[in-house]
């Protein structure tokens, strides 16, 4: 048996996610926008201000998927992927009340945040104080 497989199955998946869209993102910051509906002629500057967060969210899901096999870093991981994931679907939702709906594809976008980011939060909420692991008890 694996020791703490959910724990690490949705670490796994948010990161994984993460990595997806970073790269995504990075490699082809006009076509994402298109994907969600955002139509607009992209200079070197709006595709340079697309490109540099998604290298935070490359960093922080390659984190997140290390962390899956080094489980002494499992709950930081785990608070990462939440503050990220729920900071990005609370910006959606204030941006919802502020402007209106956006494409449904950013919508699904921001449950999926709300939902990730929530039970990344609890299930690390869950897992103790933060060093609780040691790191003799922590290994894979």
């Amino acid at each position: 048996m694996i020791k703490h497989f959910p724990q690490r199955l949705l670490l796994g998946a948010a990161g994984g996610l993460l990595v997806f869209i970073g790269v995504s993102i990075f490699a082809d910051p006009q076509g994402f926008a298109a994907s969600n509906g955002i139509h607009v002629d992209m200079g070197p500057s709006l595709r340079s201000e697309l490109r540099a967060p998604s290298g935070s969210l490359i960093t922080s899901g390659l984190f997140m998927l290390i962390s899956v096999a080094r489980l002494v870093w499992l709950k930081q991981a785990l608070v990462l992927a939440g503050a990220i994931y729920a900071s990005y679907g609370v910006s959606r939702t204030i941006g919802v009340i502020a402007d209106g709906l956006p494409s449904a594809s950013l919508t699904q976008a921001m449950s999926v945040e709300l939902i990730l980011g929530a039970l990344c939060l609890t299930v690390a909420y869950r897992f103790g104080r933060f060093g609780r692991l040691t790191p003799i008890e922590g290994r894979a």
